[in-house]
């Protein structure tokens, strides 16, 4: 890249501002599920047994819009606050171990409990990937200074 070149984490500047506008709205569907979910609670329409299976399907549900929300904010940070190609795979390479962390951890306490697990250890498997794959091409960004 050329020194007089300043870089930019966007190709258009329009995309901050998408990315802006589908962490709110993820932010507010998290938010909407996570009142009805108190409202369906209250309600006692629940065997123990289904209120147990019921509580881990909306708390993994609660746990991916999260992680969603964390993304793409997390996202929007790393494109504001970065300066360089560098500094811009080292950010997404720890965005990414640390969803993958989450999502790990979460496996191990509720593996069990959890109907379609697969979906999470789909999710693990890329979010894992992806984080070791951006540290690989810091390293070798790295390098090649």
């Amino acid at each position: 890249m050329d020194s007089n070149q300043k870089f930019s984490y966007w190709k258009r500047p329009w995309q901050k501002w998408m990315i802006l506008a589908a962490a709110v709205s993820e932010a507010l569907v998290l938010w909407y599920n996570v009142k009805e979910y108190r409202m369906v609670l209250s309600l006692d329409i629940f065997s123990p047994e289904e209120l147990g299976r019921y509580a881990i399907q909306q708390k993994s549900a609660f746990l991916l819009y999260g992680l969603v929300v964390a993304a793409l904010i997390g996202i929007l940070i790393i494109g504001v606050v970065v300066r360089s190609k560098k500094a811009a795979r080292l950010a997404e390479s720890v965005l990414l171990l640390g969803m993958a962390a989450v999502l790990g951890a979460w496996l191990a306490v509720w593996n069990q409990a959890i109907s379609g697990v697969w979906v999470f250890i789909v999710l693990l498997a890329t979010t894992l990937a992806g984080g070791i794959y951006t540290f690989y091409l810091y390293c070798k960004e790295k390098r090649t200074r």
